[in-house]
């Protein structure tokens, strides 16, 4: 690739220099447009690209520096080395990008992650009203459309509404019950992208498809369905995906209740994933932070603790250096697998602790993670879950710790297949906004890489089985043109669903997929 040379437009394009002075939600902005696959203006802002593998992309700046706070000249100085390849073939520096509107935060009308919490619950929804059948587009368009969403009193949220019967063959009626709770700016341009989804930019598309693609799959979402279904009494069946209520105990994005039975459905994530945090004055929070995920003990510094945020955060600062950096950096030096055993097991128990809901009794109750493709022409999801098996895939990873540019936190990376990625990143810091010092973690992709699990297969829909059915149901004989059709079709079939088929009891198909499976060498 050649290196794309532009004029450099002093005032219309960004300043790495300032970015240590002023302005330091751009940098975020500018993440989110990358990783959401948003075009971004050049030059004078006539012209417009889009970035190659825009996740990763966004994954390599978001560890430099978040924009949390103002940066360090050693983050302006990797800033400064950092050049983005093109979908055309060029590659742009950051002092290349017009500083438009969305990138300063005026025109952003919605958030990616408040619409992927809005369509997980549309489309959550959608297959309880449709009776447990498979949806489609239409079905998600549809009962997005009846959606009631209006403002909440003195806050800036706003909620989303519906309520239904579900009257099944069997003569018995069940109550489906939506309620979405999340920025009024992205249920409002929810609102307005669904009367017109073509016309939608191309995140929100492929995040709508990406949601029904979900829906359709889940394995909790399954059960649901079949506990209602099966059951004779009427069921109250809830979505609730309030994001922005105040829900304390669980990380859940997305939550079903059904006759008030609460099943935790998952976590919503776009991007960073801030997995715990600990903020204000109560030093008991901030010692269990520390606690949990390094083991070390800050009870000495609680007698320096004031009701001074910023004198707090001077106080944070010296447990990093006194206790965590020394700590990491001595456990992660070297290779020596013995040394990192520790560290290993200390980290995935904070892992998986900020991760999921935590019991009465201190057990962690698991969360799924779903992280959705944005890209309308394959949509799809990641699934993830950070629990036991987090310890096994970290003893196979070399970490390498190292303190935050401002020593105000500590950042530990893993090798794996080579490749240098984030695992986490423990750091504070004080929000002149909010008058508060923070304590968070977050998590990198070498935690969305470990954390991920298989899929399940996905099912025949039943309107392909009576497909089927309707095809081969009630022939005689077969011709060989219908044969080679039915081997085919059954050639194509994963081996759940060959097993499905041959359930199904459908004359020629469901000895079709019985031979193929003997042919597979498949019980």
């Amino acid at each position: 690739m050649r290196f794309f040379e532009l004029k450099k437009l002093d005032e219309a394009t960004l300043s790495i220099a300032t970015f240590g002075k002023r302005n330091p939600e751009y940098w975020p902005n500018l993440i989110d447009m990358i990783e959401n696959g948003r075009p971004i203006a050049i030059g004078n802002g006539e012209e417009k690209v889009e970035i190659t593998n825009g996740s990763e992309i966004a994954d390599q700046m978001r560890a430099i520096w978040d924009g949390a706070e103002l940066a360090t000249p050693e983050q302006i100085e990797q800033i400064k080395r950092l050049s983005l390849p093109t979908t055309d073939g060029r590659k742009i520096s950051i002092t290349n990008i017009y500083k438009s509107s969305e990138i300063k935060g005026k025109e952003a009308d919605y958030n990616i992650g408040d619409i992927g919490e809005i369509t997980l619950g549309v489309a959550s929804a959608a297959r309880f009203n449709k009776l447990g059948e498979e949806i489609d587009l239409e079905d998600f368009v549809n009962l997005a459309k009846m959606l009631k969403i209006q403002g909440i009193a003195k806050k800036t949220s706003y909620s989303a509404t519906f309520e239904t019967k579900l009257k099944f063959k069997k003569g018995k009626t069940d109550i489906l019950s939506v309620k979405i709770v999340t920025a009024g700016r992205s249920l409002q341009a929810f609102q307005k992208f669904i009367n017109d989804l073509e016309s939608a930019p191309k995140n929100v598309r492929g995040t709508v498809l990406s949601s029904i693609n979900y829906a359709n799959e889940h394995e909790r979402i399954e059960q649901g369905i079949e506990k209602t279904k099966n059951d004779p009494n009427q069921n109250r069946i809830e979505i609730n995906a309030v994001g922005t209520e105040d829900q304390k105990g669980t990380k859940a994005d997305l939550v079903m209740n059904i006759d008030g039975q609460k099943i935790n459905l998952l976590s919503a994530k776009a991007g960073a994933s801030q997995l715990g945090q600990a903020s204000g004055k109560d030093f008991n929070k901030v010692s269990s932070f520390f606690n949990k995920i390094f083991a070390v003990d800050i009870a000495p510094y609680q007698k320096n603790w004031t009701e001074d945020h910023e004198q707090n955060l001077l106080v944070l600062k010296q447990i990093y250096s006194d206790l965590v950096i020394p700590k990491v950096l001595k456990l992660t030096s070297g290779d020596s697998t013995q040394k990192e055993a520790g560290l290993v097991k200390q980290i995935a128990m904070g892992l998986i602790y900020y991760s999921n809901d935590v019991g009465t009794g201190g057990e962690s109750e698991i969360i799924d993670i779903v992280k959705l493709v944005t890209t309308p022409d394959s949509p799809g999801y990641k699934l993830m879950r950070v629990d036991d098996r987090l310890y096994a895939a970290l003893e196979k990873v070399d970490l390498i710790g190292e303190p935050t540019p401002n020593r105000q936190g500590i950042q530990v990376s893993g090798l794996l297949n080579g490749k240098k990625l984030l695992l986490f990143k423990a750091r504070s810091y004080y929000s002149p906004a909010a008058n508060l010092t923070r304590n968070i973690i977050e998590g990198g992709p070498l935690l969305d890489q470990l954390a991920v699990i298989e899929k399940p297969e996905p099912k025949l829909s039943q309107a392909y089985i009576v497909q089927l059915k309707g095809q081969y149901g009630n022939l005689q004989t077969l011709t060989p043109a219908q044969q080679q059709n039915l081997n085919k079709e059954v050639n194509r079939l994963t081996p759940s669903q060959l097993k499905q088929l041959v359930g199904a009891n459908i004359t020629w198909a469901s000895d079709a997929a019985r031979r193929e499976l003997q042919r597979r060498r498949i019980k």
